[in-house]
């Protein structure tokens, strides 16, 4: 495309992916470049929260489709200069607190029904703390920062004058790579359960997985290559980093085993109002996936 920008409302954080996916199978066809071993070239749906969850990957993973390695290519912004080696993992909770009884007029009420307001507030007061105290946990030798716990929605009533029978809270935990999803459910679980409830109250959790924390060897030859092509391509040295979102080396890495890096492309307007992607932002991050593809293949074979 010759146009400055992509136009792909709603989608602009993968068009800039799949683009740069394209352009690289592009100049491979066209400059008839030939190499050892195989691409696999793989894209699928569903394949961010809270509709996807990787399945389209994990499906192929046990099916034995994998290869040596893994090149994700995503849209993601302040990475393109990071040799991606960590990735925390990630869920969504999902708390849903119920009362005895049904909905009806605040001048209806009973003294009781106000004790889904005060569990509630108590839920807050008790998923705060414990988010003070994974951020108190701090990296821990990782280049990920501290573990997390994240409140993003609470929905209490739906009316001025209802006394609502059930609240939802919703939010994210993410964790390292030396902790695993059952462990942060089960310490999850623990924690609900220390919260005061009043009589007649229930508390059901939920989750919405979405990746698993990871770790690849700063020494595989992908990551190597990775770093290699990066100099080459801008001049300048590619450092060692972790991810603290969720990309794919979140599925490919303790589904499929692989060796997998990141090569990110622009994404700065991903999940804006109005999403565009820059097409002179491309052209950076489609040379050193390339250069790293074709390095690691000829390594490979020799």
């Amino acid at each position: 495309r010759t146009e400055t920008e992509i136009i792909a409302r709603g989608a602009a954080d993968m068009k800039g992916g799949l683009a740069g996916i394209l352009e690289v199978v592009r100049v491979l066809e066209e400059t008839g470049r030939d190499f050892p071993g195989e691409l696999l070239i793989t894209v699928y749906g569903l394949h961010e929260a809270p509709v996807g969850d990787g399945l389209g990957l994990r499906y192929m993973a046990e099916d034995g489709t994998v290869g040596d390695a893994a090149v994700v290519v995503e849209s993601v912004q302040g990475l393109h200069d990071k040799a991606i080696v960590q990735g925390k993992g990630q869920s969504v909770w999902n708390l849903t607190i119920r009362r005895e009884g049904e909905v009806c007029h605040e001048l209806n009420r009973t003294p009781a029904m106000d004790g889904l307001l005060e569990t509630v507030a108590a839920a807050l007061k008790r998923l705060r703390n414990y988010a003070d105290e994974l951020t108190a946990l701090g990296a821990r030798g990782t280049l990920l920062g501290p573990p997390s716990l994240f409140i993003g929605q609470v929905h209490y009533g739906d009316f001025y004058n209802r006394a609502p029978a059930e609240a939802r809270m919703q939010g994210t935990r993410r964790w390292h790579p030396d902790d695993s999803f059952e462990g942060v459910k089960e310490r999850f679980a623990a924690v609900i359960g220390e919260i005061p409830k009043a009589p007649g109250i229930d508390i059901d959790i939920d989750w919405n997985f979405v990746g698993e924390a990871y770790e690849v060897a700063a020494e595989e030859p992908v990551v190597r290559h990775l770093q290699a092509a990066y100099e080459k391509v801008t001049g300048q040295p590619m450092e060692i980093a972790g991810i603290k979102a969720v990309a794919d080396g979140a599925r490919l890495v303790p589904w499929g085993k692989v060796p997998t890096v990141l090569c990110a492309f622009d994404n700065r307007c991903a999940h804006a109002d109005r999403e565009v992607v820059v097409v002179e932002n491309l052209v950076e991050p489609c040379r050193v996936t390339l250069l790293t593809l074709l390095n690691y293949l000829e390594e490979s074979a020799e």
